[in-house]
This record gives C-alpha cells, structure tokens and sequence, in this order.
C-alpha cells in the first residue's frame, strides 16, 4: 500500500517526460537535433525501458543512456565543453547528495577529449552509467533520475533532457520486488 501512496505522491512530485527530447526554452530556440533517453533494467541492463523500478537497498544502479541523432545532418557524440549532466532527486524534489568517496562532478563524458566522434542521421550512442555509485541512491525512498546536454560547444546553450525515470529503493531485508 505504502508502494501504491509513493507512486501516487511522485506523480504529483515529478514532471515526469516519458522520452520526448525536451529543450529549455531560450529565446530563438529551434528543434533539437537529437534526443536522450535514460533506461534502467535490473534484470537485464541491455534491454531498454522507461518503466518506474523497484530494487533493494544496495541493488546495482547502472542506467543506460541513448544519444539517438534526429537530425537529417551528423552531429558530435559530445560536442567540446558540453557534457552529460545528472538530476537525481528525492522524492520531496530535493537534489540527492553525491557520494563523498566518489567523483562529486555529476558530470560524465560520453567520449574521450580530443576530435569527437560523430553520429550520423538516425545514429545512436549507447552509454552504461553507474549512476548509484556517483549519489546517495542506497537509503529506502523515491528518487527521480534525468539526464540532459546541452545543444552546441557553449554550454550556456539550450539543453536537450531524456526522460525521467521514477526508482523506489526498499529496505534490503524486504522481500524480493516483483515487476
């Protein structure tokens, strides 16, 4: 029952988006030139789905992350000065703090520096993130977890956000979730 409340209560709590590449809007904005999705599978980490989880306290919490070129014109993997951001919210809406023994950054690179490697029309990117070893995902709660990037080499640009994925975090001696 408590399940049932918590699931209700995020509703109201999280603008969830349901993959649809979302940009902030600036002024001019235009059509993103491609879309993020985040995905998290305990069962099978290589099979993509949005669908809220539900795992144990300690459970591995590894997302993948599509970077798919919508665009009809390739684009970079990462253009320079511009990489992955992570929100990861409780579920009050408060950000989640990072691991104190963990790079404290939020920030990942979906490439190595230097010359970027390039996604061409309808192209993607597939990236596993260890996203439970970078916040404080481990305690029982609700936690939202989004990624985006922005747009260009200026990271003042717009930014283009995945959907938001919902993960319910029980005690470790609860029962096995079923899904």
């Amino acid at each position: 029952m408590r399940i049932v409340f918590a699931s209700v209560l995020l509703a109201g709590t999280f603008a969830l988006v349901g993959g649809q590449p979302v940009v902030s809007q600036q002024a001019g904005a235009v059509k993103p030139p491609f879309s993020l999705t985040i995905s998290y599978n305990p069962k099978n980490p290589a099979q993509e789905t949005s669908a809220d989880q539900i795992v144990k306290a300690g459970s591995w919490l590894t997302f993948l992350i599509r970077k798919t070129n919508i665009a009809d014109h390739e684009i970079p993997v990462r253009p320079h000065g511009c990489l992955l951001q992570y929100d990861v919210r409780d579920s009050s809406g408060s950000p989640v703090a990072h691991r104190k023994s963990k790079d404290p950054s939020g920030i990942v690179r979906m490439e190595p520096a230097g010359q970027p490697r390039m996604l061409q029309p309808g192209e993607s990117k597939v990236i596993f993130e260890d996203v439970g070893n970078w916040y404080e995902m481990d305690k029982p709660g609700i936690y939202a977890v989004q990624v985006s990037q922005c747009l260009s080499d200026d990271p003042a640009s717009d930014v283009v956000k995945s959907n938001a994925l919902t993960i319910t975090v029980l005690p470790a001696d609860s029962p096995q979730p079923t899904q």
